[in-house]
């Protein structure tokens, strides 16, 4: 036998600074004390903000309000007095949200405590929502039943994609992070159609690399216009021919939110379009169409994933929706109306699937004269006993500070001003809240009584004709893409010329209304309406003393809007003094008109000018 290697023991050299010192602190000394789990930059903020409610609740108590107190001293019948403050100041309708929300209360208690909640406490926590909060506050146990250019874009991404907003657009814990879908996470090839390879077509492979729980884990010069990607074919030893975006557009948003910008509203070359913004504009959306539930972008994403449910396994289907397991599709994305027809099944008769599909639709309870038919009564909101307490609290500050100062402005800085401030912030908070109460209360209430209203008009002999609303388009490019996308024709019945001739067309057409804007709210409806006759000099040099030289020189604006004239010359004066706060006089800019040239020096110089030789006294 050959002889044996004693392995060398290495010791681990000691650390001087973990000494009895330290180890008698470690479970004393909350500054030494260890986390007691990892969790993400998001979470973490949700579980800040609840800190921060926490604290607001407990200063409502003057002889116990700090808030760490209250934690360490937390009781059973305390922590249900604060599940009803919350349920009481915050808009909570679903059963799940609020389980969420005291999920992170109890994530706070955790870090806060360094322990978690005693399970008992936690258990009674659970009961007390499920039982007499859920009744008491109507929380709802069910899913709802749910199915710019850049909206839309953003609206035909998710339905193809199943994608979360927060995978396309910077989320409610991202903001200002610039974590978003960007032009890097878009390929595009041109590749041979396999079903006709004489053909060549386009494909577009979308990256989501921003996945819940595993975030993060260019074209030649001479393409400038959709006409370009026909001038090429690809090589015939290649089955694709990959097109690059240049470096400088790798980083770039493909959803940027708008700015204003030398005293007009922009699209940002480089800010990300948040979720909020995009999140409020689908509710107004759904709105207008006549939706009687609210549209939410996750009506897209639930309905995509019933539809991939139905053709792909559930490890596919997992993949596509980016879901760690398959219960959370069980549980919180399978549509609530069963996609059976149980009676055909019983009697083993043919089933009727269009029926069923319709029973599962969001068509079936919309109702297009909605938006037109439901005017919330204002009063209710000057009614309001808090907006009324609110408005009280704000004419005693406002009193108060003028008697003292003399002006609202020349108290700026003292603690008088601040309470203002924060009073009327409350006040403005509030007004809105109640209209949007008073709103969802009145859409909700003409869809109950709707089917009772027509039938009462039907039994009665009152005649009824419903006349379809003809769209009013501003721009006539927004007028040929929606004759050119909404065809529903079958494209197997298009010959291919004709398919390509409407795919160039509302490129061209998408690329045109990107370069447009729309008028300012103070310009009246009657300015979106395009003139039918012709005005052999639209733009002349001497114009109508209250029209602004800015809207006159703005291309982008349809031309009723360039050509808009105020009712009064102070109007005018409080509107061009927004454009002339933005002018950078230095760089001698061109009048504004369309027409003329002249170079400008100052404010003066432009104002003197616009009186002289354009007839505008400002």
């Amino acid at each position: 036998m050959g002889r044996v290697r004693r392995q060398t023991r290495h010791v681990k050299e000691k650390n001087p600074h973990l000494d009895a010192k330290y180890y008698e602190q470690l479970y004393t000394d909350k500054e030494l004390m260890p986390s007691l789990f990892r969790i993400s930059a998001s979470t973490e903020k949700e579980v800040n903000r609840t800190w921060e409610i926490w604290k607001k609740y407990c200063a409502l108590r003057a002889s116990d309000s700090d808030p760490l107190q209250r934690l360490c001293n937390i009781s059973v019948a305390d922590l249900r007095r604060y599940m009803h403050w919350y349920l009481d100041k915050h808009n909570i309708k679903k059963l799940d949200t609020f389980y969420v929300r005291m999920r992170y209360w109890r994530m706070m208690y955790a870090r806060k405590m360094y322990e978690k909640m005693d399970h008992i406490m936690a258990a009674k926590m659970k009961s007390f929502i499920s039982t007499v909060l859920r009744v008491e506050y109507d929380l709802s146990e069910t899913a709802q039943v749910k199915p710019t250019m850049s909206h839309a874009l953003l609206i035909l991404l998710m339905a193809y994609t199943s994608a979360r907003p927060g995978a396309l657009v910077e989320g409610s814990g991202y903001y200002n992070t610039g974590d978003c879908l960007k032009y890097k996470d878009i390929e595009i090839f041109k590749v041979r159609d396999p079903e006709c390879p004489s053909r060549n077509i386009l494909i577009m492979t979308v990256i989501l690399r921003i996945m819940k729980g595993k975030r993060n884990k260019g074209s030649p010069e001479w393409i400038n216009c959709p006409e370009d990607l026909q001038t090429f074919q690809v090589p015939s030893h290649l089955q694709s021919l990959p097109l690059q975006w240049k470096e400088s557009m790798l980083e770039i948003p493909v959803f940027r939110r708008a700015v204003s910008e030398g005293g007009q509203v922009i699209t940002s070359p480089t800010k990300a379009l948040q979720y909020a913004t995009i999140a409020n504009q689908n509710l107004r959306l759904g709105k207008s169409t006549g939706f009687k539930d609210p549209f939410r972008f996750y009506c897209l994403r639930r309905g995509a994933a019933n539809a991939i449910n139905k053709i792909t396994t559930t490890a596919e289907r997992n993949q596509i929706m980016g879901h760690s397991r398959a219960e959370i599709y069980d549980k919180y994305y399978i549509n609530q109306v069963v996609g059976t027809y149980t009676q055909s099944a019983y009697l083993g008769t043919p089933s009727k699937d269009a029926l069923i599909n319709l029973a599962g639709h969001m068509n079936l309870t919309r109702d297009p004269e909605a938006p037109n038919s439901i005017r919330p009564d204002l009063r209710a909101v000057k009614l309001d006993p808090e907006v009324q307490a609110l408005e009280d609290e704000r004419a005693q500050l406002r009193a108060d500070i003028i008697a003292k100062f003399g002006s609202i402005k020349s108290a700026a800085g003292t603690a008088l001003y601040d309470d203002y401030c924060i009073t009327l912030a409350d006040l403005r908070s509030r007004k809105e809240q109640v209209r949007r109460l008073k709103l969802d209360k009145d859409w909700q209430g003409y869809f109950n009584n709707s089917s009772i209203r027509h039938i009462d008009e039907q039994r009665r002999g009152i005649a009824y004709t419903y006349t379809e609303v003809t769209p009013t388009f501003i721009f006539e490019e927004r007028e040929r893409l929606a004759s050119l996308l909404c065809q529903n024709r079958d494209v197997m019945e298009m010959s291919e010329y004709e398919v390509y001739e409407n795919r160039l067309n509302a490129l061209q057409d998408i690329i045109s209304l990107c370069g447009r804007r729309e008028a300012p709210r103070q310009v009246s409806r009657q300015a979106y309406e395009e003139s039918t006759e012709e005005d052999p000099d639209p733009f002349p040099i001497s114009c109508l003393g209250t029209q602004c030289l800015f809207y006159l020189g703005e291309s982008s604006l349809c031309h009723s809007a360039r050509t808009f004239s105020f009712s009064h010359r102070d109007a005018l004066i409080r509107h061009v003094s927004g454009h002339l706060r933005t002018r950078d006089w230095s760089k001698n800019p061109s009048c504004p008109h369309p027409v003329c040239k002249t170079k400008l020096d100052s404010e003066m110089h432009f104002k003197n000018h616009a009186a002289i030789i354009h007839n505008i006294k400002l």
